[in-house]
């Protein structure tokens, strides 16, 4: 009995240790280094409607990407890798409540679609796109 118990505690911890992975938390020099090694892209996405009606995150690709995967007439969910952050253009944290609908926004991603209802993608940033001069 006590070698199933010590079994059942093992397996356990093991799954909460697997559970747990992928919650890091990029620093920007690590997104740089995953960007330049290309196991993360940058897209370009808008604020989307939907966030006003659930508090999950969701943004909009424009229209003319629908060969894209990532397209999804009623957006696509971003998940976040440790505590969902979003930067202003010029890299400090903002309120995520002063996003306006169609904010043109960069979304870092790990490329991958995790579910397809919604789409969904798993960002390491997201960050007000930089307004044209």
């Amino acid at each position: 009995m006590k070698k199933i118990i010590c079994v059942v505690i093992s397996v356990l911890a093991i799954m909460l240790t697997l559970c747990s992975c992928g919650t890091k938390e990029y620093t920007q020099e690590e997104i740089s280094q995953k960007i330049d090694a290309g196991e993360f892209g940058t897209l370009y996405a808008y604020y989307s409607v939907e966030n006003e009606d659930s508090g999950d995150f969701y943004v909009q690709f424009d229209s003319s990407q629908k060969d894209f995967d990532y397209y999804s007439a009623n957006g696509t969910k971003v998940k976040f890798y440790g505590e969902p952050k979003v930067y202003d253009a010029d890299g400090n944290i903002i309120d995520r409540s002063t996003l306006k609908y169609g904010e043109a926004l960069l979304v870092v991603y790990d490329g991958k679609i995790y579910d397809k209802d919604p789409v969904t993608i798993k960002a390491a940033k997201v960050s007000v796109a930089p307004k044209a001069q």
